[in-house]
């Protein structure tokens, strides 16, 4: 959709906000969902490592996809091509990327069946949060965790006033301190 409005130069804000609310609900369900499968694809023995290279794909994605966005924008500019035409064919490489992991998970023939016994979610919170009191180790990445999260959000949010305004710079740059952040 996002492709598609920029190709016929008519995006508007509301759209982009209309389109981040919709993206973020359905990561609100799809992620946990994500992971939830996990266990289902892998033994008991195998699911630490699992996990590990779920984490390992993610930031590989997040640091090849703005460099390849980058490197794209920069061949249609090399090639004449005007920048709104450039950016809707990025979209339109990211929305196909997207599809083809729908078409893997489509493909997959696993039952995924939930727990029978109920859940006790408030308890367990409060089980989790004692265990991560008492466990130092774990109680610092989860300070580490907090912080990365609470100044990176706002970093990744501010990176395109840092890439034009702070470093002089365009797409290029602004993919290329993207793509550090994965």
């Amino acid at each position: 959709i996002l492709s598609v409005l920029v190709y016929f130069r008519v995006i508007e804000i509301w759209h982009i906000l209309l389109l981040s609310f919709i993206t973020g609900t359905a990561q609100a369900f799809g992620g946990p969902a994500y992971q939830s499968l996990i266990p289902s694809l892998v033994g008991k023995q195998d699911l630490t490592n699992a996990i590990a290279l779920n984490s390992i794909q993610f930031n590989v994605a997040r640091m090849l996809g703005p460099l390849l966005a980058g490197a794209t924008l920069a061949a249609f500019k090399r090639g004449g091509i005007d920048d709104m035409t450039a950016y809707a064919v990025c979209f339109a490489l990211n929305a196909g990327s997207f599809l083809l992991v729908i078409v893997s998970l489509m493909s997959l023939h696993i039952k995924h069946l939930p727990a029978a016994r109920t859940h006790n979610m408030m308890g367990e919170l409060r089980q989790g949060l004692s265990y991560v009191r008492k466990e130092r180790s774990i109680m610092a990445l989860m300070v580490l965790g907090a912080a990365t999260t609470f100044f990176g959000i706002p970093m990744m949010t501010l990176l395109p006033v840092f890439a034009k305004d702070v470093f002089g710079s365009g797409v290029e740059g602004y993919s290329a301190l993207l793509a550090f952040s994965g």
